[in-house]
């Protein structure tokens, strides 16, 4: 990771590594939204992912709704770089 993603926590830090994985795997440039959801959901010992789970929200549920709105709008939906990301 490089040094402008040293001010984020060690947690943070996972969940954008494992965001930059998920958008790797789609062949896709940028972390988006959806690879940090994704992500978040990854862990199931944060809070996020606790609240969500609480909320009814499932992994499986989730990765298919992502399906079906990429597949649906693919023009439509626009993903961003997060900062720090290597790829732009």
């Amino acid at each position: 990771m490089g040094h402008r993603w040293e001010r984020w926590t060690d947690r943070a830090r996972k969940v954008l590594a494992v965001a930059d994985h998920k958008s790797t795997q789609r062949k896709e440039t940028c972390i988006g939204t959806e690879h940090l959801l994704l992500a978040i959901m990854d862990d199931n010992t944060s809070v996020a992912f606790k609240v969500l789970k609480n909320l009814g929200v499932c992994q499986c549920k989730v990765e298919g709704e992502l399906k079906t709105i990429l597949q649906d709008n693919v023009s439509t939906v626009e993903v961003h770089a997060v900062e720090g990301s290597h790829r732009r």
